[in-house]
């Protein structure tokens, strides 16, 4: 229902029940895989977090919105963003080749500056911050300030990490999530304007992916589309 009731376009999006169910399943496992119970570390010093965070009805326990938030790393020559699970692997990748001498180097950096301050010494061309993602609200639960509050808990978890910077992601055509984002404080940094973005194509099933003998991969396409990188200081 979050995916139908989008801010991004005006256009009517309408699925099917076993559409609905697909994309459910997509969705649930990306949540899954981007959220769950994952990090890298290096002596328990170097983590990147992650947690998605939901809003239900007190009295019928219907979810009314939710938002995910991840510590991750900002390229700031091109504003490429990298998840907490790629920046774990660009860590892992550095230190496979990496000799004893720096490791050890890197662990006492990571001891005496804090683990973040050391990764953006390992890698200068990155900044370590907050990324807020995946933010949803119900068309029930809209203009009644719980996106406003659901970004305020991201930043507070940011804090509690440790990240000075959140930052995100959004399409130029969501006027909707640009509008909340400027209210917030977040300012732009980068505009992709040769970037790709999900959307849905209700009625592309396949006769194998009707059967559900495969995903229906063209469920969720992607298309053209302008990116904002926006960011916001949440620690002076």
């Amino acid at each position: 229902s979050f995916w139908e009731a989008g801010t991004t376009t005006e256009d009517v999006v309408v699925l099917s029940q076993r559409e609905r169910t697909e994309l459910a399943a997509q969705q649930a496992a990306d949540i899954k895989m981007r959220y769950g119970k994952i990090s890298m570390q290096l002596r328990a010093d170097v983590i990147f977090s992650s947690a998605m965070l939901l809003a239900r009805c007190p009295r019928r326990g219907a979810l009314l919105g939710c938002v995910g938030v991840e510590a991750a790393l900002l390229d700031t020559r091109t504003g490429r963003m990298l998840t907490a699970q790629q920046a774990g692997r660009l860590l892992a990748q550095e230190l496979n080749v990496m000799s004893y001498t720096e490791l050890t180097e890197f662990d006492t950096l990571g001891q005496s500056l804090g683990g973040h301050k050391a990764l953006e010494a390992l890698f200068p061309e990155y900044r370590v911050c907050a990324m807020l993602a995946n933010l949803a609200v119900a068309p029930s639960a809209r203009r009644s300030g719980l996106g406003r509050h659901l970004c305020l808990l991201c930043e507070a978890a940011s804090a509690e990490w440790g990240l000075e910077t959140i930052m995100l992601q959004v399409d130029d055509r969501n006027k909707a999530a640009g509008r909340l984002y400027d209210a917030l404080g977040y300012k732009l940094a980068f505009r992709d304007n040769e970037a790709t973005a999900l959307r849905l194509q209700p009625g592309t099933a396949t006769l194998a992916s009707t059967l559900f003998l495969v995903r229906n991969e063209a469920l969720l396409t992607t298309e053209p589309a302008t990116l904002l990188t926006m960011v916001k200081q949440i620690v002076d």
